[in-house]
């Protein structure tokens, strides 16, 4: 076949050259070879060199070497998921120093597992996590990541798996303070209270909320002896100063979120005896 009749084949109107199709008239540029213009599957226009099209040198405007080398590196699909964003997030915590959580892990010598460094690895052994509400979490919070230390959690079931967590033996059976709270149906700030005055672990578990014994309002704690106002601010707990008594604490706590807040502070921190679990109430209608 000639270079005329094989030209005319390759510029011919809408001729199909893998993702490109002709367009438009051949062109020549002076000290250029001859180009057609050309529409990619993608929908970009562009001029080709005939020869390459003859060749098949030039099979799209370019995206088809985008979507292989994206295919090339990213073999699971799951970029965007829940599972994926951990795992990045895991990775950044133990081996990124520039984390703001690295000290927390990294810095505490908590590290990976060499095959969960791919994350092929990682989902093979975890499978996908349950839903967007679910992280990894560490089961024995010294340990590292690796197969038979984490777990698929809610934030809830991680809360009651920190290192600052309260543990509580009774009867034998040793639970968070929260998980006692929930067992009991008596608030974790009132068990607490009552430990650090001195009650037993089983008297402070067990012994139902009377009426006059005060619940501790927000804002306030007790702390070695005294009573502690503080307030969130920027997501971290500033300390007001320690006190005497509940109220004191209290007034100190309201002052500071009226200064901070205004007119949007409510004031509903007033000292009330806290609600008895169902339990008290049937009780007392049948005595």
């Amino acid at each position: 076949m000639g270079k005329k009749a094989s030209l005319h084949l390759i510029t011919t109107i809408n001729k199909r050259f893998s993702s490109l199709t002709v367009i438009g008239p051949p062109i020549q540029l002076s000290g250029e070879r001859i180009k057609v213009l050309c529409k990619c599957d993608c929908g970009v226009e562009r001029y080709v060199r005939c020869l390459d099209l003859v060749h098949n040198n030039t099979k799209s405007c370019g995206c088809l070497n985008r979507d292989t080398l994206l295919q090339r590196n990213t073999k699971h699909g799951l970029c965007n998921t829940n599972t994926y964003i951990t795992w990045c997030a895991m990775k950044s915590r133990c081996l990124n120093f520039n984390n703001q959580d690295f000290r927390h892990y990294g810095g505490r010598g908590i590290t990976i597992c060499r095959e969960w460094l791919k994350f092929e690895n990682f989902i093979r052994d975890m499978g996908e996590a349950p839903s967007t509400k679910h992280t990894i979490d560490r089961i024995n919070n010294y340990g590292n990541y690796q197969p038979d230390n984490c777990r698929w959690a809610t934030r809830k079931e991680q809360a009651n798996n920190l290192r600052k967590n309260i543990l509580l033996t009774h009867n034998g059976e040793t639970k968070t303070l929260q998980e006692w709270s929930a067992v009991s149906g008596i608030n974790s700030e009132t068990i607490s209270h009552r430990i650090k005055t001195g009650w037993t672990i089983n008297d402070a578990i067990t012994t139902q909320v009377k009426t006059n014994e005060i619940k501790l309002p927000k804002g306030v704690r007790y702390d070695d002896k005294k009573y502690q106002a503080r307030i969130g601010l920027n997501n971290k707990r500033i300390s007001l100063g320690y006190f005497d008594t509940v109220a004191e604490a209290s007034e100190a706590y309201i002052k500071k979120a009226k200064e901070l807040y205004g007119d949007t502070y409510k004031k509903t921190n007033q000292l009330q005896p806290p609600l008895q679990p169902a339990s008290h109430y049937k009780q007392s209608q049948t005595n």
